[in-house]
């Protein structure tokens, strides 16, 4: 994987070779925004490149990373619409206006890449994802992108294969409506992770049409098939834009054991059409392979959130499922999650902390998300707040709609 932080001028490195072109040899002329810009961000690297040590030697591999460099950014920089902002020691990093641009660039690569005299027997991988950047001075160059967006990009690079391409699902929401399927094929391969813990990405291959795509990407599968038991009403919505930032701080307070809800700040108290539910069903989608069973229980309603646990009794085959008391079965069904692991139970629209107090097991064997309107969470969860999208993420959606 690429060092997005490595100086461009270190003396095993080469800086990218970038064309005359007027208005195009800095980042401040190329961005509309100095600072912030919503960019694709493409990343490239040699695979394979500690064993070229093995049977080349220093000066030749410099020659070698030189002439990627060289080749390359002749690719990312015509017309303008791409910048390579610099040299990472066995690749690129560049940023184009568009994801659309991007993809068709990352192609080009690999086609020349596949007839180059040496590069060809080297390979090369590709990475590109869709975000916000911050641009800012940085030692080696005049200015450089930075942000959780660029490392997102490297992560994709770091899961292709030699001589193939990954997108995040931005990239592929954007580009597959806009390449006709003549110049652009396209691979669905799913979420993957490099290393337990971090974030998943949804990987999309773009390909030639006479070029065979990968039989899976580097890494770990993490999401497959629902689990047995599992209710969620909600399909996965595939243009599903944003809120990557509440993803995130949800898993990782489940993961220390902390029931999460997720609710609306005070700004906001009291409306509705936010997301929370959409979240929710999203993280239900994304993380369906963690899990034995996910269930979701429609929790504004007195009478339908003990028929929920009811359905759950049947769906789990409790000996107490035909019972006439719903408070047995509820009962039954706490007692099931206290003495079990992986799974999810997701209460939407709770009204109030009391509504739900007589559903939720005793201990942490499991994953509870609340959502509600309500703030007030504090002695039964930790609140997650949600609010409306900042900037990057409000483009993408429309940019996916």
């Amino acid at each position: 994987m690429p060092d997005t932080e490595r100086a461009a001028d270190e003396t095993d490195t080469a800086a990218p070779v970038r064309p005359t072109v007027e208005g195009r040899d800095d980042l401040t002329t190329f961005l509309p925004d100095e600072r912030h810009a919503v960019l694709a961000i493409l990343f490239t690297d040699l695979a394979g490149s500690t064993k070229l040590a093995e049977t080349m030697t220093a000066g030749a591999i410099k020659a070698l990373r030189r002439e990627h460099d060289a080749v390359l950014t002749e690719i990312i920089q015509q017309d303008g619409e791409g910048l390579a902002v610099k040299s990472t020691g066995d690749g690129l990093l560049a940023v184009f206006r568009t994801p659309t641009v991007a993809v068709e660039r990352a192609l080009e690569m690999q086609r020349v890449l596949r007839t180059h005299e040496r590069l060809n027997a080297v390979g090369v991988r590709i990475g590109v994802h869709m975000g916000e950047v911050s641009v800012e001075p940085s030692a080696g160059t005049n200015t450089d992108v930075f942000g959780h967006n660029v490392a997102w990009a490297a992560r994709a690079e770091a899961m292709a294969r030699a001589g193939h391409i990954c997108v995040t699902l931005p990239i592929y929401d954007d580009a597959s409506r806009h390449l006709d399927e003549k110049v652009c094929k396209w691979k669905a391969h799913g979420e993957y992770v490099l290393k337990e813990g971090e974030r998943p990405l949804d990987l999309y291959e773009p390909h030639e049409a006479d070029a065979e795509p990968m039989d899976a990407p580097r890494g770990d599968r993490r999401y497959g098939d629902h689990p047995k038991t599992w209710n969620v009403p909600i399909r996965r919505n595939r243009n599903f834009t944003g809120r990557e930032e509440i993803l995130t701080e949800v898993y990782e307070s489940l993961r220390a054991k902390d029931p999460a809800a997720l609710t609306q700040t005070e700004a906001i108290h009291g409306l509705g059409g936010i997301g929370k539910t959409q979240i929710a069903a999203e993280y239900a989608h994304r993380y369906a392979g963690d899990y034995d069973c996910v269930w979701w229980v429609a929790a504004e309603d007195d009478a339908a959130r003990p028929a929920e646990y009811a359905r759950l009794a049947r769906a789990l085959d409790l000996p107490e499922k035909d019972e006439q008391e719903q408070d047995v079965i509820v009962a039954a069904v706490r007692d099931w999650l206290r003495t079990h692991g992986k799974w999810l139970l997701i209460l939407d629209n709770a009204p109030a902390a009391e509504s739900v107090h007589d559903l939720l097991p005793d201990g942490n064997s499991g994953h509870v998300i609340v959502t509600s309107r309500s703030a007030a969470w504090r002695d039964v969860a930790r609140p997650v707040s949600v609010d409306t999208w900042p900037r990057d993420e409000s483009i993408g959606f429309l940019r996916a709609r």
